[in-house]
């Protein structure tokens, strides 16, 4: 397993870490056409949205990416956001 292998699974078991302490539901798509790489999803909840849903990408690297204020990761987007 290289490197970004390894970043990979540690990205995806941290995910699935906080998810399950706070009770979430953690689905992964079958078919990455969307770069979506997981699902998280909350059942119930009151008020007007009922069971919310929040799709993925996952991110890694090993550069110090933190200053004083804040994290900064330069990505590119190759799909759109309406």
């Amino acid at each position: 397993m290289d490197i970004n292998q390894q970043k990979e699974q540690l990205s995806n078991i941290y995910l699935q870490a906080v998810t399950t302490v706070a009770s979430y539901s953690l689905y992964k798509p079958f078919v990455d056409d969307d770069s979506v790489d997981w699902e998280v999803a909350a059942k119930g909840g009151t008020g007007p949205i009922r069971a919310p849903r929040l799709e993925l990408q996952l991110k890694s690297t090993s550069r110090d990416i933190q200053d004083d204020n804040s994290i900064r990761y330069p990505s590119s987007s190759k799909t759109t956001t309406t």
